[in-house]
Parts: structure tokens; sequence; C-alpha cells
């Protein structure tokens, strides 16, 4: 906890960033804050990039920012020379040195550093969403102190990450919605859908999947990226494959990863199995039938609580669509950041919405 005497600074600095227009000019405002509060040289805000396992230089402050080095990405590595910022977002701690010089994980990115801090900015379900990181032109600049501090003004930074994050994906739901209620040609309504879920995924490729009764198969019918090429040939057996279980069951399956599970079959090259790092199902029900929202991921992992709490947006959107005797759908989204997608505040718990 921080000490009393720095309780009126971080009261201060709460004031001062709530008042703040954007997510943009508040997280400079932390920076900055940052810098003042523990009498740092510069300092940087670095946001996670799943897809590449690389931290993105978001905010710079302080003397000798170049294009260049904000170009710089950061690998997400314990690995010696990696960088302390890559460090602290691999283990999601906050970490003091008081001499790079003699640090393993320090990487040269400024002659004159000697100390540096950095502190993870955590999301929900312990989910990294960056590093801050502050550096000193002094030996043992930084005190425990200093990095508790910090990370009072981090979770600030995330929770504005976590709520801008919410109400971007609030936005592309409701406008879904309109189009739900407003769509006159199927066709045209899932490929938009697919569209909006790859949006909102961060996908690589979002598809939906028809039952055709009489085949007994999951036939795909629209799809955004991998499997365009594919629609109305593409297609699963009642039962076959993780999309045909979850569809055949009724029930939502989870897993980091597929080798191994006897369920996956890969019948349709999207993603090398070794290379996906999880996998998400959800069945949902309407009047029409049944939808199954899947995603593959080859960077981040799938919190089970998001799922569910999307398939219940999902469900309500379905139970909109004009009624098609004997069809139902299923979907499937590949090589996504799933669990950034969620239909609750950060700041709310998401009940899981039974299997349907």
């Amino acid at each position: 906890m921080a000490l009393a005497s720095d309780k009126p600074k971080l009261e201060h600095a709460y004031r001062f960033l709530s008042a703040l227009p954007n997510t943009e000019a508040l997280l400079r405002a932390i920076l900055e804050e940052a810098l003042e509060v523990v009498r740092a040289t510069r300092g940087t805000i670095a946001l996670m990039d799943y897809r590449t396992g690389e931290l993105v230089m978001r905010i710079a402050v302080g003397n000798g920012w170049t294009e260049e080095r904000m170009a710089l990405r950061l690998r997400v590595t314990d690995e010696p020379g990696g960088s302390i910022s890559g460090y602290v977002a691999l283990t999601g701690q906050p970490y003091l040195c008081g001499d790079v010089t003699k640090d393993p994980h320090y990487y040269p990115l400024f002659p004159d550093t000697r100390s540096e801090l950095a502190v993870p900015l955590i999301g929900r379900g312990n989910k990294v969403l960056g590093v801050l990181n502050v550096e000193s032109e002094k030996l043992n600049a930084f005190t425990e102190q200093d990095a508790r501090i910090l990370t009072a003004l981090a979770s600030v930074a995330s929770f504005a990450l976590s709520s801008a994050d919410y109400h971007n994906r609030e936005r592309a739901l409701i406008e879904l919605g309109k189009e739900l209620a407003a769509a006159t040609e199927i066709e045209t309504l899932l490929e938009r859908v697919t569209e909006v879920a790859a949006q909102i995924l961060d996908a690589d490729d979002c598809s939906l999947f028809l039952l055709d009764k009489s085949l007994n198969r999951l036939v795909l019918r629209a799809s955004k990226g991998l499997l365009r090429q594919f629609v109305g040939q593409a297609s699963y057996r009642l039962g076959e494959g993780l999309t045909g279980w979850v569809a055949l069951h009724g029930q939502s399956i989870r897993t980091d990863g597929v080798v191994g599970d006897p369920r996956w079959k890969g019948l349709y090259t999207e993603l090398l199995p070794e290379e996906i790092s999880a996998f998400m199902a959800v069945p949902i029900r309407g009047r029409n039938g049944v939808l199954v929202f899947c995603g593959l991921s080859a960077g981040d992992r799938l919190p089970q609580r998001r799922i569910t709490c999307s398939a219940t947006k999902m469900r309500n959107c379905w139970r909109c669509l004009p009624v098609r005797s004997g069809r139902c759908w299923s979907g499937r989204s590949c090589k996504s950041a799933c669990s950034r997608w969620s239909t609750s505040p950060p700041s709310a718990n998401c009940p899981p919405a039974s299997p349907t």
C-alpha cells in the first residue's frame, strides 16, 4: 500500500486524470504524472500486440525520443537483452533495477540510462495489456514505494484501455443489431455478421456454417478471411470436429490449443494445429436453430466467462433473424484475440450463460 504521505499525490493525479477527454490524452497524462512523481528522466507506455508477441510503443515522454526509437518493437521474453519491459510483460510483475549495466534483461536504448522501473498494465482476467516504464540517469533512483505509486497509476491506464475497448465493441454490436433488424437479404446479412465478428474479435477469419438437415452437415455459407474461397463447399458432419461436436452436443468448449484433442479434425487449412494456442466454441439456440460461435487463437487465451457473455449477446441477435424452416447456423472464427470480446463493462462481472 502507498504511504500516507503519498496519498495526496495520488488523489491529485486521479482527479486530474478523470477529467481528460480521451484515452490517448489520458495515457500521456498518466505517463507525465509518473515521471514527475518518481523523478524520472523519461518514460514510455507500450501496449501488447498479441499477434506478434511484442510490445508496441504507444506514448513516450522525455528527451531523446526519435521516430526510430518509437518504431521499436520489444519482444516479450525472458531471454538476456530482451528488455526489462518485455520481461515485465511476460511475468506480469513489477521490476525495479538500480543499475541497468548489471541487469541481464536490459536493452540499451539510451546510453545515459542508469536505473529503470517497469510495471505491467493488467486488465480483466489478469491479462497484460502493456507496460509502463520509467528511466533515470541516476543509479538506484527508484524505490519500492515508487513501484507502488506506478502500479496505482498503471491501474488507471488499464481501466481506461479496457473501457475504450469495451465501448468500441459495444458500438459495433449495436450497429450490427440495427442491421439485423433491417436486413432483407440473408446472404448479405451473414457476410456482415462475419465482418463485424472478425472486427470485434480481431480475427483473421470468421465464418458461418448452415446446417443442411437433409445432409446432416454444417455447410459454410459466409466467411471473412481464410475460408472465404470455400464458401458453399466446406462442410462438417454433425459431431465432426470441434465445431460439429458443439453443434451436436449443445455445449460450449474452451481448450488451450488443439494438439492432442481427439475432437480436432483440421479438415480445412486455416492455421497449423501447433500454431493454435486456444480454441473456443459456444452454441446459441434461437427459434431458427443453433448458432455455434467458435474461435481459434494464435496468441491470446480465451476466458470462458467472456465467451459465454458474448454468446448471450449473439443469441439475442440470432432471435431477430427471419425464420428459415429446417435450418440453423454455426459460426467459426480463426486466429483471434478472442479474450478482447466482452459485452460487459470492465468494472462488471459477467455471469456465465448456461449452455443451450
